[in-house]
């Protein structure tokens, strides 16, 4: 999908050692321009904020992108500012070319993912049903929809750029 970050070939290889066998794959990306974080501080630094077109290009090229993946019974399951590839394409001073790129510094499941993100203390793009079930103690955890998780991180991400300032205090102080 054009609106996906591109994979320009994978390889793979097996070691075989006396008591195990490791298969690994390794997979090679083209690397984003800029991601939307990334213009945001620019355009920041310079007194200025994303203008209209770059905003509304932004969610609708995420959108896109992730229609795909939904399509596909797929998820993202980490849609932020810099998981947002932005890039200049022909005479355009402006980010004209928006991609979501792959979860490639944590692909691990969703839940686990977005728990690093606050151990790590970043800044936290998920839905409140997810952040409920994270911080909900014992067996019994409420469940959430993978696809509307995206949804709402989408939002919150545009609207992180948009205004130019985290969304850190929309999330509870638990955990």
């Amino acid at each position: 999908n054009q609106y996906l970050h591109k994979m320009l070939g994978w390889s793979t290889q097996t070691k075989k050692e006396l008591c195990s066998t490791h298969h690994y794959v390794k997979m090679f990306y083209d690397y984003p321009e800029s991601d939307l974080r990334h213009e945001v501080a620019l355009k920041k630094k310079g007194g200025q904020s994303l203008s209209d077109t770059e905003l509304s290009n932004a969610v609708s090229h995420s959108l896109n992108g992730l229609s795909y993946l939904h399509g596909q019974n797929l998820s993202h399951g980490d849609i932020r500012p810099e998981l947002i590839s932005a890039e200049k394409v022909g005479p355009s001073a402006e980010s004209n070319q928006f991609k979501l790129l792959d979860r490639l510094a944590d692909p691990s499941p969703v839940e686990k993912s977005q728990i690093n993100n606050i151990t790590n203390n970043k800044e936290l793009f998920m839905s409140p049903q997810l952040y409920k079930r994270i911080n909900t103690k014992g067996k019994k955890k409420p469940g959430y929809n993978k696809q509307k998780n995206d949804l709402f991180a989408l939002g919150m991400s545009s609207q992180s750029a948009g205004i130019g300032k985290s969304m850190k205090d929309s999330y509870g102080k638990k955990r």
